[in-house]
């Protein structure tokens, strides 16, 4: 009878045991999401970075930006809102292509501290040097000018094109002129014999 009772009290003590516990254990805090994420590769300038966990985390919480020099990157004071933290980079900071660790350390809500790191990268694209950049406005300017001269001695051809076609039509204006005015002076030659005979 004893040992039943011993039994039945440990299978009791055993299931308060698995429906307490479980519920602690799920009260500690951890990494739910992150801006950048894991093993992200960023192509963009990065402004700020955020990390997120499953409960509400003390004021004492923080994260640093490690360069794969092993140098840590300066940011802006750490902003902690319930389950998140926001670090924003310098306005002047521009981050070089490489790879980055985010160091975390928080104190979650049950007051036990926890950290952990992750990593990303950064793969902006590269913008060419002063001289390519020279090399590349030249080289159209130098194609330019060689239509500009081709072109040139056609124009110089259609000019006397219209100089001579101008010259035509003046050459007839000035016959059809000449003609009339022979005419009228035919006529008036013979005018002014009629009236001599009359």
């Amino acid at each position: 009878m004893n040992i039943r009772k011993q039994v039945l009290l440990t299978l009791i003590l055993s299931c308060i045991f698995v429906l307490t516990f479980p519920s602690n254990l799920s009260a500690h805090s951890k990494l739910e999401n992150s801006s950048p994420k894991d093993g992200e590769v960023i192509t963009t300038q990065l402004h700020e970075i955020t990390l997120q966990f499953n409960t509400d985390i003390e004021i004492l919480s923080t994260f640093t930006l490690i360069d794969e020099n092993d140098k840590e990157v300066s940011l802006e004071k750490t902003q902690i809102k319930d389950r998140s933290m926001v670090r924003e980079l310098n306005d002047s900071l521009l981050l070089a292509n490489g790879e980055y660790t985010i160091q975390w350390k928080i104190v979650g809500k049950d007051g036990h501290p926890i950290e952990g790191e992750y990593r990303f990268s950064v793969s902006l694209p590269v913008e060419p040097s002063s001289s390519e950049q020279n090399e590349l406005t030249t080289e159209p300017q130098n194609q330019e000018a060689i239509p500009e001269a081709e072109t040139t001695p056609n124009v110089e051809q259609s000019e006397p094109q219209a100089d001579s076609s101008q010259k035509n039509g003046f050459s007839w204006v000035y016959y059809a002129v000449g003609i009339a005015a022979l005419f009228i002076i035919i006529w008036g030659i013979l005018r002014a014999m009629k009236r001599r005979k009359q």
